[in-house]
């Protein structure tokens, strides 16, 4: 039983590894959103308080020797109906910016920011990669008494629970009584996923955030081809 929560704590360290890199890559993602809608909002509004200004001053006539042509409710009419336009239109040129961002058909797209942020996020990567391959070298996982596809928390925990209630008095009734367990498949995928925690790990602290960023602007052009 030890061994077993020896074990378990080495395992639950790669789990966390493994729940860092993933979250890391969502917070990557959402930075990338999140300067696009920064850039797209900017510019929208730029560009209109610059339609509002050039209406205003020319097109309007409120600061024309005419204005004195034009009532209060005409002026409020007109300044309504501005601000509803540039509402609109600010709003159109928001997703249209953001549209052209995310598909990189501007400069200072998805790739141009994802490149920029890459450094530090793969940084923090390389951080975490470190911590989790010296758990990876660890005796204990290396040398496992148990089969590859058992190491992982769930499997272990179980291990852990039924020695603990003594019905079992060894390892190998344990995992014989485990096995038992799995032959309902739906339990098999519970108990013991189709990858162990190793493998998972390595997996995540081998992927690449440049590569991911990739795979997703070739994904989304296939979906825009079938939309």
């Amino acid at each position: 039983m030890d061994y077993c929560i020896k074990l378990l704590s080495e395992l639950e360290k790669l789990d966390l590894a493994i729940f860092q890199i993933d979250d890391l890559k969502k917070e990557f993602e959402k930075r990338i959103e999140r300067q696009i809608n920064r850039q797209s909002i900017l510019l929208s509004a730029i560009l209109s308080i610059i339609f509002i200004t050039w209406y205003t001053s020319t097109a309007s006539g409120l600061f024309t020797p005419s204005v004195v042509k034009i009532t209060e409710f005409e002026s409020f009419i007109q300044m309504f109906a501005l601000s509803f336009l540039t509402w609109g239109v600010g709003l159109v040129l928001t997703l249209a910016f953001r549209v052209l961002w995310e598909k990189d058909f501007l400069p200072g797209g998805r790739k141009t920011i994802s490149w920029a942020l890459l450094p530090k996020f793969q940084k923090r990567q390389q951080e975490i990669a470190q911590q989790t391959q010296k758990v990876l070298t660890k005796e204990i996982l290396l040398n496992s008494w148990l089969d590859k596809k058992y190491l992982n928390t769930k499997s272990v925990s179980y291990l852990s629970e039924v020695l603990g209630s003594r019905a079992v008095n060894t390892l190998d009734e344990a995992v014989d009584l485990l096995e038992l367990e799995a032959q309902n498949q739906k339990v098999r995928k519970e108990l013991i996923p189709d990858e162990n925690v190793l493998t998972r790990a390595q997996k995540a602290i081998q992927e690449d955030l440049k590569d991911n960023q990739v795979k997703k602007s070739v994904s989304k052009v296939i979906f825009d081809s079938f939309v």
